[in-house]
C-alpha cells in the first residue's frame, strides 16, 4: 500500500482504518540508488563517531551510508565508502571494527576512519570556486582551458562548453590511443549548461547549471550549482541533489520541462575508474579541429605541443575518432582527498595552448565531514 511516504499499487482496505508511521529517512531510487542491501545500528569504538548511526549498503549502486536519528531529528546523511556488491554488514569480535561483506569478489573488508582530519565545506557559489574571473562572460582563469569533444551526451537540448586544468605545471596527462587517459589528483573539469526557453529564438538562452568534477588519488568527487534567476551567480545545489520545472515554448505552445540537478552521489554513478573517470576527454573524443587565435588546429596537437601530454603523439589522422558521450557505469570512489581548481593553461594570443605557472585562484574541497577509507590489505572470505 505504501513504500516509506509514498503511495504503492494495492489499495488500502478503507474497512480496517490503517494508521501508517512514517519512515525518519527515505532512500529514494530516483535520488539515491538501487535499494537497500544490509544495514546495522552501529554501538562500536572503532569509529566513535559513527556511535549510534545506522550504517546501510546499496548492493547494486554501491553507496554505504550511514545516518543518525535523534531526539526527533535524523541527521545528513554521510557518505562512506563507495564499492557496488555489499550485501551484509557486521561487527568484528575483537576491536569493533565495521566489516563490509563484498559478495562479488569474495571479500571482506575492514572500514577505519581516515587520517586526514579536514573539514573544509565545499564553496557555496560558483563565483567562489576560483573558476571564473568573469561570470558575466564566462571567462576562465589562466590556466582553465576550454576544450572540445566530438559527440556530445543529449542534455535535454542543452547547450554546453567545457574546460580543464591541471593541479601542476610539472604534470602531465597519460595519454593512450585506445583506452582511457590517466590524470594526475587535482586535475578539474567543468561543464556549463546553458538552455533556450524559447526554442525559435535565441536570445532566450539561459544559464541551467554549471558541474564540476575534480580527480583525487584514488577517486573523483563532484559539485553542481544551479544558476540564480539574476543569472549573475550559481549556488550549490545540496548534496542530494534538486529538481526545477522550466517553461519552454515550442512552436507557440507551452510545455514543462524538468530539469534534475545531479546529486553528488550520482556524478559517480557513470564517472568511474573504468571510464577514465570523464566521459569525453579521451583520444577519440578530443580528435577535432579547433579554433586558437582564428587558425585551425587539430586539439590532440595543440595538447602536446603544450606539453600536456606525457608522450609523442602520433599523426591525428591515424588516432581513433569520434565516440558517444557515456561510458559503461560501475563505482570505484573509496578515500576523498581534497583537491583545488589551479590555474594552469590559458588561450594566448599565438596559435598555441600555452602552459601557465602554477597559482592558485580558490578551491573546491568536498563537504563530507566523516571521510573514511577501507584497509589496504583486505582479508578474503
Amino acid at each position: 500500500m505504501r513504500e516509506g511516504t509514498k503511495e504503492g499499487r494495492r489499495t488500502a482496505d478503507p474497512k480496517k482504518q490503517y494508521q501508517f508511521i512514517d519512515p525518519v529517512f527515505e532512500y529514494t531510487h530516483q535520488e539515491w540508488g538501487n535499494g537497500i542491501a544490509g544495514g546495522l545500528l552501529y554501538r562500536g569504538k572503532s569509529l566513535p563517531e559513527l556511535n549510534g548511526y545506522f550504517i546501510f549498503s546499496d548492493y547494486n549502486h554501491g553507496h554505504v551510508a550511514a545516518i543518525n536519528h535523534e531526539k526527533g531529528v535524523t541527521s545528513s546523511t554521510v557518505w562512506l565508502k563507495w564499492s557496488p556488491g555489499i550485501s551484509t554488514l557486521g561487527i568484528h569480535p575483537k576491536n569493533d571494527d565495521l566489516l563490509l561483506a563484498d559478495f562479488r569478489k569474495g571479500i571482506l573488508w575492514e572500514l577505519s576512519a581516515n587520517e586526514s582530519k579536514t573539514k573544509t565545506p565545499l564553496p557555496t557559489k560558483l563565483s567562489e570556486t576560483g573558476i571564473f574571473k568573469d561570470l558575466k562572460s564566462l571567462s576562465p582563469q589562466p590556466g582553465i582551458v576550454p576544450y572540445e569533444i566530438n559527440v556530445s551526451f543529449w542534455s535535454d537540448g542543452a547547450v554546453k562548453k567545457r574546460w580543464f586544468s591541471l593541479p601542476d605545471i610539472s604534470q602531465k596527462i597519460g595519454f593512450q590511443e585506445n583506452q582511457p587517459w590517466f590524470f594526475p589528483a587535482g586535475t578539474v573539469w567543468v561543464k556549463h549548461f546553458e538552455l533556450m526557453l524559447d526554442t525559435q529564438d535565441a536570445t532566450s538562452m539561459r544559464r541551467i547549471e554549471t558541474r564540476v568534477l575534480v580527480k583525487t588519488a584514488s577517486g573523483l568527487y563532484g559539485a553542481t550549482y544551479r544558476w540564480n534567476a539574476d543569472q549573475t551567480d550559481a549556488d550549490l545545489v545540496p548534496a542530494r541533489g534538486s529538481k526545477a520545472v522550466l517553461d519552454i515554448k515550442e512552436n507557440g505552445l507551452i510545455r514543462k520541462q524538468e530539469w534534475r540537478f545531479p546529486s553528488q552521489v550520482e556524478c559517480l554513478v557513470c564517472h568511474v575508474k573504468d571510464s577514465g573517470w570523464t566521459l569525453g576527454f579521451n583520444t577519440a573524443q578530443l580528435n577535432r579541429d579547433i579554433l586558437i587565435s582564428d587558425k585551425t588546429v587539430n586539439q590532440i596537437a595543440a595538447l602536446e605541443q603544450a606539453g600536456y601530454l606525457d608522450r609523442p603523439v602520433a599523426s591525428p589522422h591515424t588516432l581513433p575518432r569520434l565516440a558517444a558521450d557515456r561510458a559503461g557505469c560501475s563505482r570505484d570512489r573509496r578515500e576523498i582527498i581534497l583537491g583545488s581548481a589551479r590555474p594552469l593553461v590559458e588561450r594566448s594570443g599565438t596559435d598555441r595552448l600555452e602552459r601557465r605557472p602554477r597559482c592558485r585562484h580558490g578551491s573546491l574541497h568536498e563537504n563530507r565531514a566523516r571521510p573514511l577509507r577501507r584497509r589496504s590489505s583486505p582479508r578474503r572470505l
